[in-house]
């Protein structure tokens, strides 16, 4: 056992063992890792991967700046999770027919990121794990959403989108009925199809809201809560935006529906809305944290007091 920094642990030749370990299982996974490249660029609720690594490295530097870890071997409980991922891999290549192709490969990668885990704990022990939970864990995020579970995903931000908007419009006295996920409006019809579902930049503000709570919060409740905000925030930025565009087909130029600000801007714009009201979510959050201001005001004195 020993005590270091994770930059000198990973600076002696037990650090270049585990390295290259790493590269090793990396270089086994060329296959589902090229397929992983092609998913990120091919289908849009991926593209969030791209930003798994740089945060879980900012994470990993900001989480040991500053700290001496404990770091020893676990030899058996990281040849048990690395038999695990051997498992994990061996299921997804000889039942991939079975799976199909998109399970197969979030098997695959789940594989991978276990191996990961297997290698840090077999090097650097259980200690240093628990230590680092949440970037280790933020790793999870590589892996594609599996098919069974995006569909799920998909339909509820479908019905909440398309429920939240008729909402708007009753609220706005815009005469509107809705059958299913189609929106039957006096001049034009909206159907909230699986594309309008904002799959793709619900992604994108769980990693963002992930990230701020881990900052910024420094209660579990607090972070969760934050966490849980973002499924309402993703379906009322969905709502506002198919909102929005509608009543500019209605009563502007139906071609707002398939101009460039419905497929090129209009999505970022309303994703600034939803960091906005994420942001505020997360101001309020730290606020009870710190408590009310008479409780904040009589423990500072409190605190005084006993100085004195």
């Amino acid at each position: 056992m020993s005590n270091s920094s994770l930059a000198t642990g990973l600076q002696n030749k037990k650090g270049y063992a585990f390295l290259s370990l790493l590269v090793l299982v990396s270089l086994f996974a060329w296959r589902p890792l090229r397929a992983l490249s092609n998913a990120v660029i091919l289908h849009e609720q991926n593209s969030h991967i791209l930003l798994v690594l740089p945060i879980v490295l900012t994470l990993l530097v900001l989480d040991t700046r500053g700290r001496v870890i404990c770091v020893q071997w676990s030899i058996v409980r990281g040849l048990i999770v690395l038999l695990l991922a051997l498992v994990l891999a061996g299921i997804s290549t000889l039942y991939e027919q079975k799976l199909g192709p998109s399970n197969a490969l979030s098997l695959s990668i789940l594989s991978w990121v276990t191996a990961w885990y297997g290698l840090t704990i077999l090097f650097y022990g259980t200690e240093l794990f628990r230590s680092l939970t949440f970037p280790l864990a933020f790793l999870v995020l590589l892996v594609p959403i599996p098919d069974f579970v995006l569909s799920k995903i998909i339909w509820w931000l479908q019905y909440g989108s398309t429920v939240a908007t008729q909402s708007l419009f009753v609220v706005t006295g815009v005469p509107v009925a809705r059958e299913g996920f189609v929106l039957l409006l006096p001049t034009v019809d909206i159907e909230v199809a699986p594309e309008c579902s904002g799959i793709r930049s619900t992604m994108m503000l769980v990693l963002t809201t992930l990230v701020l709570g881990r900052l910024f919060l420094r209660t579990a409740r607090s972070q969760c809560l934050l966490f849980l905000s973002v499924v309402l925030i993703a379906v009322i930025k969905n709502a506002l935006r198919i909102f929005t565009l509608s009543m500019l087909a209605m009563y502007v130029d139906p071609t707002w529906l398939e101009g460039e600000f419905h497929h090129r801007y209009g999505g970022s714009v309303f994703f600034a809305l939803a960091i906005l009201m994420i942001m505020g979510v997360l101001r309020l959050l730290r606020r009870s944290e710190q408590g009310p201001p008479f409780l904040t005001t009589a423990a500072t004195a409190r605190r005084d007091a006993k100085a004195v």
